[in-house]
This record gives C-alpha cells, structure tokens and sequence, in this order.
C-alpha cells in the first residue's frame, strides 16, 4: 500500500478506480488505471499485503487527518470480513 497516494484514496474511490479484496491471508488492492492521452484502460496495478500488514498499517493511520477516514473504515470491512 505504499505505492497509494494515501491522500487521493477517497478520490480514487469515488471515482470507482480503487478497492480492496479479501482472499485467503491477503488483501489485494486494486487499481485501476488509464492513459492520461488516450484514456485507455492500462492493465490495473494490484498491490498485496497479508492481513498482518494491513492491520498494522490500520494502526498506523489511526488518529492521523480527516482524509484518511474513509481508508480505515475500508481496512475495517476488509479485517471483519469473511475470507473469499
């Protein structure tokens, strides 16, 4: 999730370009991207973590700026769910 412009998420989001999915110990962030000329599809840029990861970096971001709201009840779904 490094590689996640951590500010843009909820834009990203917004737009339908980004999501998180569970599958087994990973979560996989997903998304998708286009040509900034032609507007074609690039292939999307899918980024693992294992859970581990992720609830770490869920407590990192814990009580940081507002934008981050909408990441951490993301994290938050994707923790409670069931595996797929």
């Amino acid at each position: 999730m490094a590689n996640l412009d951590i500010n843009r998420y909820s834009e990203l989001k917004a737009k339908g370009t980004i999501s998180l999915i569970k599958a087994g110990g990973v979560v996989a962030l997903v998304q998708k991207r286009f040509d900034t000329e032609s507007g074609e599809a690039l292939p999307e840029e899918v980024i693992g973590v294992n859970l581990k990861e992720l609830r770490e970096l869920r407590a990192k971001l814990v009580g940081q700026i507002a934008t981050l709201d909408v990441v951490l009840a993301d994290c938050d779904e994707v923790l409670a769910s069931k595996v797929v």
